[in-house]
């Protein structure tokens, strides 16, 4: 049944969740465009695909290096930073939310 989530380990120490909406479509973890293929495998291995969208690239614009994570880096709080630069600017239309809301971001404007 979708969507649902699918739980991503980064090594030892870090993991994360991404919606599936169906069969071969996911959400980006960063701004929620449905228009990408699974950016991560279940043990973390990048896909290293760029979202149509916000223009991450999985595994390289999100990467988390050993002193990250010592320093209490995890993936998702590198996607937060990553979206926060992605909507500096950008106008909060509903479809924009809509798309956020689908990856469990709520933004009150």
């Amino acid at each position: 049944m979708y969507p649902k989530k699918i739980k991503v380990k980064f090594g030892d120490q870090d993991e994360a969740y991404l919606v599936q909406l169906a069969e071969d479509t996911y959400c980006c973890p960063v701004c929620g465009s449905d228009e990408v293929d699974l950016p991560y495998a279940n043990n973390g291995s990048a896909s290293f695909e760029v979202c149509p969208e916000c223009g991450v690239e999985y595994g390289f614009d999100d990467q988390i290096y050993s002193s990250d994570v010592e320093a209490g880096l995890t993936h998702e709080i590198k996607w937060k930073q990553l979206r926060s630069k992605w909507l500096a600017g950008k106008e909060l239309t509903p479809a924009l939310c809509d798309q956020l809301g689908k990856i469990g971001v709520c933004i009150k404007t």
